[in-house]
């Protein structure tokens, strides 16, 4: 009995070690392993662990390796540029069915892995394809980088796989209202001041100036907003209707849609800035051409007294323009009509146009010519 059991002891001993010593890392040993390689962990997969009784230790090949042969205690190496390796990868270069001689090429992406589609790259090490970063373009299989900026003129959001896309999920046409510079991923629009009515705008100095008379006060405009303001002007560039630098100055009218203040003409003026209209000049004053302001030749801004000698209608426009007749003076300014010429006195006469006053008497010692000794007239300005 006793040395039955020391055998047995014995038997059961050995088998433990022999089992325990070919379990080693990259193998199992489930129960009636006959020897050491027996049970691999296999392709795809590679195990650390000594001892192992069971597969489940044999653990997927990480995402970006590839365990090729059976056996593997660690991963052997990375996935190749230009393809992705999922978890549990055998090779460097996946097989997609897509990627096999004589298949068509497919935009599905192969959960197994494969060539890395184009609108993606993959480095080296990839565990799937990554989208082509927008702005810029994938244009072929098996890229493991970008292969360039998306053309000035269109915007490419992630994924293209070419420079200047159109209507597509992965980018297009730079729309109206905005630029796109090379490698845009977003169109940008035309800043305030500008606008853009046709698409393919390739930068900033693509996009034109507010027409002049109208405003831009809007980031994308595709047209001008509305016509200048009354009383305001605007020229090209302009962003708001009513700009403080832009209200019509005395001496001008600006009605809507003015793209700069319009001088008022003679026999008309205006005192008021910021006025779409100018007011015909009262009768017995005129308003001429030339006035200055400030050193600055504006239109007429106020008005002046009609001189003596002469009388001013409404709408006069120059102090001579209505002399008093011959026969007649007057020693007032600011006459509205010819009613305020005063009758040449007797012992005078008046035979000049416009006269302000006479001193031309009658005397037989005057041979019958006239002596003028003072004609007083209003001056020109």
């Amino acid at each position: 009995m006793g040395c039955k059991a020391t055998i047995r002891t014995r038997t059961s001993f050995l088998r433990q070690e022999l089992i325990l010593r070919s379990s080693h890392s990259g193998y199992y040993c489930p129960k009636k392993t006959r020897y050491a390689e027996q049970f691999p962990c296999p392709p795809g997969t590679y195990s650390e662990v000594s001892g192992a009784t069971d597969i489940s230790t044999c653990l997927p090949c990480p995402p970006g390796r590839f365990c090729s042969r059976p056996g593997l205690v660690e991963p052997e190496g990375y996935c190749a540029p230009g393809w992705f390796c999922p978890a549990g990868s055998v090779s460097n270069k996946p097989a997609h069915l897509s990627d096999l001689p004589g298949r068509t090429n497919s935009s599905s992406v192969s959960l197994n892995g494969g060539m890395c589609p184009a609108g993606a790259f993959c480095p080296e090490g990839s565990p799937y394809p990554v989208p082509c970063t927008p702005g810029k373009y994938c244009a072929s299989r098996e890229l493991s980088a970008e292969s360039g900026r998306c053309e000035a003129g269109f915007y490419c959001t992630r994924g293209s796989s070419v420079p200047n896309p159109q209507s597509s999920e992965a980018g297009d046409v730079c729309p109206p209202g905005h630029f796109c510079e090379a490698g845009t991923s977003t169109p940008s629009p035309c800043p305030p001041g500008t606008y853009m009515p046709r698409p393919s705008a390739r930068s900033s100095q693509d996009c034109l100036p507010c027409t002049a008379g109208y405003y831009c006060p809007h980031w994308g405009s595709v047209e001008p907003a509305d016509r200048c303001s009354d009383g305001w002007f605007c020229p090209a560039g302009t962003v708001h209707p009513q700009s403080p630098e832009n209200l019509c100055p005395v001496g001008h009218y600006c009605p809507a849609g003015s793209s700069e203040p319009m001088t008022c003409p003679v026999g008309y003026y205006q005192e008021v800035a910021g006025q779409s209209q100018c007011q015909v000049c009262p009768a017995g004053r005129y308003c001429g051409p030339g006035e200055d302001l400030d050193g600055v030749e504006r239109g007429v801004y106020m008005p002046r007294d009609c001189p003596a000698g002469y009388y001013c209608v409404q709408g006069t426009e120059f102090g001579q323009q209505h002399p008093c007749p011959a026969g007649t003076y007057s020693d007032r300014t600011g006459l509205i009509s010819s009613a305020g010429c005063s009758p040449c006195p007797g012992g005078w006469f008046c035979a000049q146009l416009g006269t302000a006053a006479t001193l031309s008497d009658c005397s037989p010692d005057s041979a019958g010519l006239s002596v003028v000794l003072s004609v007083l007239r209003v001056w020109k300005e």
